[in-house]
């Protein structure tokens, strides 16, 4: 369930990420203060929904959710706490 969250709130991420692009070329474009500042709350949520998959994919690293490929491929159950929240990061390129 929490994989999924996470994966829905990449998606609102994403989607605000569209919003806060058009707005804010919009409304530079035409002018319109007001929907340069719907970008920049577009911007606060889309920070917000990005840091919540992060946290669901750091507590799938350590509830050992090996069902998430991601956690699969750079977790084990032997690996102790700290280096599970590193392994987080540990194989973005």
């Amino acid at each position: 369930m929490l994989p999924e969250l996470g994966q829905v709130a990449l998606i609102l991420g994403m989607l605000l990420a569209l919003v806060q692009f058009a707005f804010g070329i919009a409304g530079a474009g035409l002018g319109r203060r007001s929907w340069m500042s719907a970008a920049k709350s577009a911007a606060a949520g889309q920070f917000v929904f990005v840091a919540v998959a992060f946290a669901l994919l750091t507590t799938a690293f350590l509830q050992d959710d090996f069902s998430v490929l991601y956690v699969a491929q750079n977790s084990n159950l032997a690996l102790p706490t700290p280096y599970k929240v590193a392994a987080v990061w540990g194989a973005h390129e």
